[in-house]
């Protein structure tokens, strides 16, 4: 055997003295250097074999320094049994050595959940190991080796609990939304399987369920943008460098983000190429070549696309990455009005979308000169209110007026045939909206997801059921007729776990309705029908039950909506001073308050309370302004945001 094979270890780190809980920065730190996966430590370079025959090993860890740790593991079932190992890590304490690991949460009343496997047996004092010189020694007193327990007498391989070593982190949500936020955040993308790290810092791979969510989105506005006329097309990911730098002005807010082709295999490409960080440069190029009169306008298209920009803050899963899936548009009108209106359309489209299918409530007005896009006129944004206290930008619509027609070139013969210089507009959002959804609606089981973005609407779950039988085929046919209704509808007939393990892997994946029918139910013609949002159970007759199941859907999609707004609502406050204005800014969400306009006054908000004007409003009122109390026309929206 080599020595390249990964073996996963638990994450909980025990010093000598006291245990050590890994905080969220240091987690982020340790899948960054690939060290981590699926909340469980990575260890690299240790054959099977020596597995087997050592009771005690030390391992090297790039990511800590310093002094030893203890973490306690499983080895990979990969060698037919889960040997219970202690682990040395020489390495520091990423997180506060005095801090205790806060209790698990205990399981709700009455949740009907896969059971939770035992609680390990404490380490003794005795089997505290002493530190070795030679990696791979094994101490005289190491503790001796655990066989996994075999299965109870006459228990069914269906209904088998999970095994003795296999604790919670395996199969739910262990950090509370109320607690550690980016850690509960992490936890749901990566066991609901929308995404996983990949082998680049700061990229991610979207799984399946997470492409499908982001499918949803994209044929939601295909089809707003198809009723304003705008059209999709394509644009290729290298840009020349001479291109970016002809707008310097636009350029130098990406320059430091920018990543570059340098090599075609080993011969220099010439003119360094960039990795597309946004199009409007190779857009616009092409542009003042399909252009010619005002008979080639309105010209209004969006790109599907990629773009890469090397984040050099922390990265987090659809919020902050290296690499994003979006969407950008961009229009070229003949006049200043028509470009103002495109550039309002998109701004409302945006904020439908989010609404009617994401079910997040948005504040949308414009952005300040400071925070706008560089090279636009003014910006349009859609901002909405994370539970963290945290503001999320969704969208942006930006007004460009001339500032990128007259470096590129883009004009047009007007009707006199006179040449002008065309009026240009961009919009975007990115899958930064999926980590809004996982953000406004999740729990402290996962995912909840709004129906119409769903990938799996409704699942059914055969209760003692077997392939074939009488429940499954029942099953099986209200999936079809729920198909034929529209519904992502999927049976559940998994033989190899429980039914309340199937409850809460579905309530982790935020699937908005299951649908439970056992024996009993068939023979008095029902199911029972429950909900995810509320958790709520209720019962439907078989016969006409898919039309019930299409109501509730609507329902559950309006409630989440509604429940969102109220949310938001109370995370929504007003200050008319600017001692008000710094209270209630620390404790988190949107702060309405009035502003004078001058950049001075939101220079000093930024800097006493990090929060920025996340948009202008009318809203405010007339009035002192909270700063430096000159009169004010403008209402303006503050908060500490992503």
């Amino acid at each position: 055997m080599t020595a390249e094979l990964e073996y996963k270890y638990e994450v909980k780190v025990e010093r000598r003295d006291k245990p050590v809980r890994l905080d969220a920065a240091a987690k982020e730190a340790l899948r960054e250097a690939g060290m981590m996966n699926n909340n469980k430590l990575k260890i690299t370079g240790v054959s099977p074999k020596m597995l087997k025959t050592m009771k005690l090993e030390y391992v090297e860890c790039p990511v800590l320094d310093s002094q030893v740790h203890f973490v306690q593991c499983f080895v990979c079932p990969n060698f037919q049994s889960r040997l219970n190992k202690m682990v040395l890590c020489r390495g520091a304490a990423l997180a506060d050595p005095g801090a205790a690991a806060p209790a698990e949460p205990k399981a709700r009343s009455g949740e009907d959940a896969q059971p939770e496997a035992a609680p390990e047996a404490a380490e003794p004092p005795a089997q505290t190991a002493r530190r070795s010189d030679t990696p791979g020694t094994v101490p005289a007193d190491a503790p001796p080796e655990q066989p996994p327990a075999p299965p109870a007498a006459g228990q069914d391989a269906a209904e088998r609990k999970p095994p003795p070593g296999a604790r919670r982190e395996e199969i739910g949500i262990t950090e509370p939304k109320s607690g550690d936020f980016s850690e509960w955040y992490t936890q749901v993308v990566l066991k609901a399987e929308l995404a996983d790290y990949a082998p680049v810092k700061g990229m991610i791979a979207l799984r399946p369920d997470g492409y499908s969510i982001w499918e949803s989105i994209k044929t939601a506005l295909d089809a707003e943008f198809a009723r304003v006329g705008v059209r999709n097309a394509f644009l290729p990911v290298l840009i020349p460098e001479s291109l970016l730098t002809r707008e310097k002005t636009h350029f130098e807010g990406f320059n430091p983000e920018v990543f570059w082709v340098t090599h075609s295999g080993d011969a220099p490409v010439g003119d360094r190429l960039a990795l597309r960080p946004t199009s409007e440069t190779i857009a616009y190029s092409l542009y003042s070549k399909w252009i010619n009169s005002w008979r080639d306008l309105p010209l209004k298209l969006n790109f599907w696309n990629t773009a890469l920009r090397a984040e050099i803050k922390s990265t987090k899963p659809f919020l902050r990455t290296s690499e994003f899936l979006w969407q950008e548009g961009h229009t070229v009108h003949a006049t200043r009005e028509e470009a103002a209106a495109q550039v309002e359309s998109m701004l409302e489209i945006y904020r439908r979308v989010i609404g009617e299918h994401l079910a997040i409530p948005a504040e949308s007005g414009r952005k300040s000169a400071r925070e706008q896009f560089v090279g636009a006129e003014y910006t349009l944004t859609v901002e909405s209110m994370m539970p963290d206290g945290k503001a999320l930008q969704m969208g942006t619509s930006h007004l460009l007026g001339q500032n990128f027609a007259k470096p590129f070139s883009v004009k047009f013969a007007d009707k006199e045939n006179v040449e002008q210089y065309a009026w240009q507009t961009s919009w975007g959002v990115s899958w930064r909206l999926i980590g809004a959804l996982i953000m406004v609606h999740g729990d402290d089981k996962g995912l909840v997801l709004p129906p119409r973005v769903a990938p799996t609407q409704v699942v059914i779950v055969p209760v003692h059921s077997v392939r074939g039988d009488g429940v499954w085929q029942a099953a099986t046919d209200l999936a079809e007729r729920l198909r034929h209704k529209g519904c992502r509808a999927h049976v559940d007939d998994r033989q190899n776990v429980t039914t309340g393990y199937k409850y809460g892997d579905w309530e982790l994946r935020g699937v908005p309705l299951r649908v439970e029918m056992g024996p009993r139910d068939l023979k008095s013609g029902t199911a029972v029908l429950a909900r995810r949002d509320t958790g709520t159970k209720e019962q439907s007759g078989l016969e006409s039950i898919e039309d019930a199941i299409v109501g509730v859907l609507d329902t559950i999609q309006n409630d989440m909506l509604e429940s969102a707004r109220r949310r938001a609502a109370g995370m929504t406050s007003t200050a008319q001073d600017y001692e008000s204005l710094v209270s209630l800014i620390s404790g988190g969400g949107f702060v309405r308050a009035r502003w004078c306009g001058n950049g001075k006054c939101e220079e000093t908000i930024k800097e006493e309370t990090g929060a920025d004007i996340r948009l202008v409003d009318g809203e405010g009122g007339s009035g002192p302004c909270v700063v430096c109390g000159s009169p004010s026309v403008h209402g303006a929206l503050f908060a500490r945001g992503y």
